[in-house]
């Protein structure tokens, strides 16, 4: 399928009782973040494959619910009663499966996280908390698995949130990249929080690393 004839099918299927509905620009947006990020993390994904997995990412947020509900207990029968109590990611699902069988998308990008590298699987966990630009993110131990290019991406990124007004909570035991990125920190010792500040108060002359080591004693 064609960008274009992409675009046509998502402009129909948010067209509710002869209005276009809004999820149809929110698409449009996370079609160019999802372009933008493939690019500033190195993920190699063809463009097209990207283009149409955002395209299509909600085409079923409008489904109705009988027709929700059978596509799940026909394909995801084992997890059919669990899901029945959070209606708010069936779309989520059933999405897969009509961009399949309704615009004969079957791209990689169906597959599931967990047969990717663990690499992977963290630039995928980024890319999914940054996509729709959030003001406040919390983050636990981003740096792990990255290879130093994606890691030296991410920091620009991070900076650039703060810079732009965003706030990034996050937790690491790499120093180094705490007393590079972080405006203020706080030290946690034993569940208990041992010192917390802007990083002169926190560090004072000393390295981050030897001011850790001095409050551990």
């Amino acid at each position: 399928m064609t960008e274009e004839k992409a675009l046509i099918e998502i402009k129909e299927a948010f067209t509710i009782n002869g209005e276009l509905n809004e999820r149809y620009y929110h698409t449009l947006g996370v079609i160019e973040k999802a372009l933008e990020l493939n690019e500033i993390h190195n993920l190699k994904i063809p463009k097209e494959q990207v283009f149409l997995s955002a395209a299509f990412h909600d085409v079923a947020k409008f489904l109705d619910k009988k027709s929700m509900l059978e596509i799940l207990d026909k394909y995801f029968h084992n997890i059919y009663q669990s899901l029945l109590e959070y209606p708010s990611i069936w779309h989520s699902f059933v999405g897969k499966i009509v961009a399949r069988e309704k615009y004969g998308i079957i791209d990689d990008l169906g597959m599931p996280i967990n047969s990717y590298s663990h690499g992977m699987r963290q630039k995928i966990a980024i890319i999914s908390a940054l996509i729709h630009e959030p003001k406040l993110i919390l983050m636990d131990e981003p740096f792990v698995g990255l290879d130093p290019k994606a890691s030296h991406t991410l920091k620009n990124q991070m900076r650039e949130i703060c810079d732009n007004g965003g706030a990034i909570f996050f937790s690491t035991h790499v120093l180094e990249v705490a007393e590079k990125l972080c405006d203020k920190v706080a030290v946690i010792k034993d569940g208990r929080l041992i010192a917390s500040g802007t990083m002169a108060e926190v560090k004072g002359n000393l390295s981050l690393e030897d001011a850790f080591l001095e409050l551990e004693e």
